[in-house]
């Protein structure tokens, strides 16, 4: 009897962890199963403008229902329009080809103040670094000066044998915006691979005339080096041939 105990007891322990093995298999599959049981979704096949309401964008063939695998449905996306959210409308444009999910649709567009753009200006907008927007200093109603560093293409301004100079480019904006954003400048990993690092920067929208935009956007678009000075009150900025490393001492 003391020898078949044992035995029996390990027959048992055998008997029950097959069965949990079991039980947690055929679970473990039928969660496989229930993620790759498809679901059925809304995707919109024309572009649904923004304030359109969902069900009159189901109403006008902008939007089908279509089935994916459970496990790829987004989180939050539409399987279909009820009484609930068919009055719901669209925040912003919705392209085609696009899950349609809660998130893109509110009871009401939120009240956005148009940007108080003064009369005879536009606005314009352009992404700088820290050190080159004054860090944090520069806020909307300052006044800036843009200076500009170009390559002279030769000979620089001071008759050295340089190429760059710097200049006044723009004086005395008005800066209307300002909002935090990150670019991404190139790096290196460990391994030597390229790779790119993401840098906080900010956007700054100001009002310029039609004049000072072209300027702007083409040093912008040829990749001149902008950097602002933030003004002071009475602060004038003199016209100048500009600084290079010719007459930089001077």
């Amino acid at each position: 009897m003391k020898r078949t105990l044992p035995i029996v007891l390990a027959v048992l322990l055998a008997i029950v962890a097959a069965g949990i093995v079991f039980f947690y298999t055929r679970g473990a599959e039928q969660r496989v199963l229930d993620e790759q049981q498809p679901v059925d979704v809304l995707v919109s096949i024309g572009t649904i403008p923004q304030g359109m309401a969902l069900g009159d964008a189901v109403g006008g063939g902008l939007v089908e229902a279509t089935q994916v695998p459970g496990n790829m449905a987004p989180v939050g996306a539409i399987t279909a329009v009820t009484a609930e959210n068919s009055s719901l409308i669209s925040l912003n444009n919705v392209d085609p080809g696009q899950f349609l999910l809660t998130s893109n649709f509110v009871t009401e567009l939120p009240n956005v103040s148009p940007v108080d753009v003064p009369d005879g200006k536009v606005a314009v907008a352009f992404v700088l670094g820290d050190p080159e927007r004054v860090g944090s200093f520069v806020r909307p109603g300052s006044e800036i000066v843009v200076f500009d560093t170009y390559d002279t293409g030769g000979a620089d301004q001071g008759g050295g044998t340089g190429s760059l100079t710097t200049r006044t480019l723009l004086d005395r904006i008005l800066v209307l915006g300002v909002g935090d954003t990150t670019t991404q400048i190139a790096t290196t990993n460990p391994d030597g691979s390229a790779a790119a690092a993401p840098v906080p920067s900010a956007q700054l929208t100001v009002a310029v005339d039609q004049d000072q935009a072209e300027k702007l956007i083409q040093a912008i678009r040829t990749g001149d080096q902008l950097y602002l000075g933030l003004l002071g009150e009475g602060t004038e900025i003199r016209k100048s041939n500009g600084t290079s490393d010719g007459n930089l001492f001077d």
